[in-house]
């Protein structure tokens, strides 16, 4: 007869709270086929647990919230009369975070993509389920620390552009045993208006 504790009733396997999440874990039958896909999915999202400090992952038990959308868009030009048609409603969590167990948030630092629109300050939605593509930004992790910077590929090599024509700065090309891991792709740059 085995012991238990009152950490684990049952006195077998880990303490409860003990493995990589920090949680109660559950057992759960997989077809053996879906077993490689969720170990990827694992890995990606303990992965996305290493990220730059400072960043959040959305709630997942948040209740969705939607807002009106409007049927008519407003000119940045000259004014229309406004129609004020009702098209529907917006769901802002389901519209930034498409993929909320793969999408977190951090803020942005510095100049070096105010071309692309990135500020100090600003709001990042980041997906790092998101196989990242030439002309993507994305958030990237060198030996000195992360960076969010536009990507691009010279062959097989990639390379991180900054966007600021007012200042000079390199464009970021890992040599022979240096690491750059590209953590995800930035989907929305939220930015406050005053």
């Amino acid at each position: 007869m085995s012991k238990s504790s009152p950490c684990n009733p049952r006195g077998a396997g880990r303490k409860i709270g003990s493995g990589p999440f920090g949680e109660p874990t559950k057992p759960v039958r997989l077809p053996q086929s879906l077993i490689p896909v969720v170990q990827e999915w694992l890995g990606q999202v303990q992965a996305a647990r290493t990220l730059p400090d400072g960043v959040q992952l959305p709630d997942m038990a948040a209740a969705p919230a939607s807002f009106p959308l409007y049927l008519e868009p407003v000119r940045a030009g000259f004014p229309s009369p406004a129609q004020g048609y009702e098209a529907g409603r917006i769901d802002l969590n389901s519209l930034i975070a498409s993929n909320p167990t793969a999408t977190y948030f951090l803020k942005a630092e510095g100049d070096s993509m105010v071309d692309a629109g990135i500020d100090a300050g600003d709001l990042l939605a980041v997906d790092f389920s998101r196989e990242p593509k030439a002309g993507d930004i994305v958030i990237a992790r060198l030996a000195d620390g992360f960076t969010v910077k536009r990507l691009h590929w010279v062959g097989k090599r990639p390379e991180l552009h900054a966007e600021n024509a007012a200042r000079d700065y390199p464009v970021i090309r890992p040599g022979d045993g240096e690491e750059l891991a590209i953590v995800g792709v930035v989907q929305w740059i939220i930015k406050r208006a005053t």
